[in-house]
C-alpha cells in the first residue's frame, strides 16, 4: 500500500494498492479539530505544516530529538514507549486517527520524549514550536477546540484514575483490554484480539497491576467467558466486557 498527496486538493491523500488503481481519497481536514476551518486556514496550514507518511516500524521520533513539536494523527496508529535499562519496551499509549500528541501538548518527562513507532502505515500532520505559534495567530479559533481537546483528554485520564482506584483487578485488566480495544479494533466487532505483540506486562503497566495478577485475572475472566486464550493472543468479548465493568466496578 502507498500513499500520495494530492496537491490539486488540497490536504487529500490517495491511497492506493502496489501496481493497481486508486482505493480511497482521505481528506485530511476530516480531523476533528480542524472541521471548522475555512480554506483560507486549511491554505494557510498546508504552506507551514509538515505533511509525512510513515511506514509501519518506522519511528516518528525518539528521546534524542527535540521535544518541540506537536503532532496530528490523520491515519493509522501510532504507540509510544520507553525503554527500560533492561532493553524492555513499556508502551505508553496508542494513539488512533483524531489524536494530537508531542511534546508540545502533552509535555516531556525529564525533558526526553518517549519513543514513538507507527503500527501500521500511517499519516501525521505536524509542526514545530514556532510555526504553531504562527497558526495560532492565523487561526485563533483553533485555540478554542484545543482547548477543547485537552480538557476531554483530562477528562479521560480522571476517568481512567478513578477506574483503577475503585475497581478490582479483574475489572482493571477488561479496562485496559477495551482501551487496546477501543484503538485497534472496529468499534463494531463484537470479539476483537490483543495479539501478543501485547505482553502481560503491558497490560499490567495499563491496569496498574503486576504481571501475575494480570495472569490469574485473564484465567478467572476466561472461566467467565469474557475472553479466551488463543496461543498468546487474547480474544475478548467486547459486550460481555463492558456488561461486567458495569456489574462489578
Amino acid at each position: 500500500m502507498t500513499y500520495q498527496i494530492n496537491h490539486h486538493h488540497p490536504l487529500t491523500i490517495i491511497q492506493e494498492r502496489y501496481g493497481g488503481a486508486p482505493r480511497r481519497r482521505l481528506r485530511l481536514h476530516d480531523f476533528p479539530m480542524w472541521k471548522n476551518m475555512t480554506e483560507k486556514e486549511v491554505g494557510r496550514l498546508l504552506q507551514i505544516a509538515t505533511v509525512k507518511v510513515y511506514s509501519r516500524g518506522e519511528v516518528l521520533f525518539n528521546p534524542i530529538d527535540e521535544p518541540n513539536r506537536l503532532y496530528f494523527l490523520q491515519l493509522g496508529q501510532v504507540m509510544t514507549y520507553a525503554v527500560t535499562p533492561q532493553g524492555q519496551k513499556k508502551i505508553l499509549h496508542i494513539f488512533s486517527p483524531g489524536d494530537a500528541f508531542g511534546a508540545l501538548l502533552l509535555g516531556a518527562v525529564d525533558g526526553k520524549l518517549p519513543w514513538a513507532e507507527a503500527l501500521e502505515d500511517t499519516i501525521v500532520c505536524s509542526m514545530d514550536d514556532e510555526t504553531f505559534k504562527h497558526f495560532m495567530m492565523d487561526c485563533p479559533n483553533l485555540c478554542l477546540d484545543l482547548f477543547k481537546y485537552i480538557s476531554q483528554i483530562h477528562v479521560e485520564a480522571m476517568r481512567r484514575l478513578r477506574g483503577l482506584l475503585h475497581t478490582k483487578a479483574e475489572g482493571r485488566v477488561v479496562m485496559a483490554l477495551l482501551e487496546i480495544g477501543r484503538r485497534l479494533a472496529k468499534e463494531d466487532q463484537e470479539e476483537f484480539t490483543i495479539s501478543e505483540f501485547f505482553t502481560q506486562e503491558d497490560i499490567g503497566d495499563m491496569a496498574g497491576l503486576v504481571r501475575t495478577t494480570v495472569s490469574e485475572s485473564i484465567a478467572k475472566l476466561s472461566k467467565l467467558g469474557i475472553l479466551r486464550k488463543a496461543g498468546r493472543k487474547v480474544i475478548v468479548h467486547r459486550h460481555r466486557a463492558e456488561d461486567y465493568l458495569q456489574e462489578f466496578t
